[in-house]
């Protein structure tokens, strides 16, 4: 699972700096976002924003990747 930094430092060294982002909140208020690098082809990522400032990736299967474990665990609990 690629990190914000790493989409980031991989869209820079490719002249990418205009990102398009869409913001929602699920139903326990939770806000989600992802992101996609604007007018050109690339990855396109998808977060959870916790704990005021924590971004914990999704990946397509709605699974979140923990910090602190290598195995995704299921995103759907509004206490995680």
């Amino acid at each position: 699972m690629k990190t914000l930094e790493q989409y980031m430092k991989e869209n820079l060294d490719d002249e990418i700096i205009d990102h398009a982002v869409r913001a929602s909140r699920d139903e326990y208020g939770t806000v989600r976002f992802y992101i996609h690098p604007d007018g050109h082809d690339g990855d396109t990522l998808d977060f959870r924003v916790r704990d005021g400032n924590v971004v914990v990736p999704i990946t397509n299967d709605g699974f979140e990747v923990p910090a602190h474990v290598g195995t995704p665990t299921q995103g759907t609990s509004h206490d995680q």
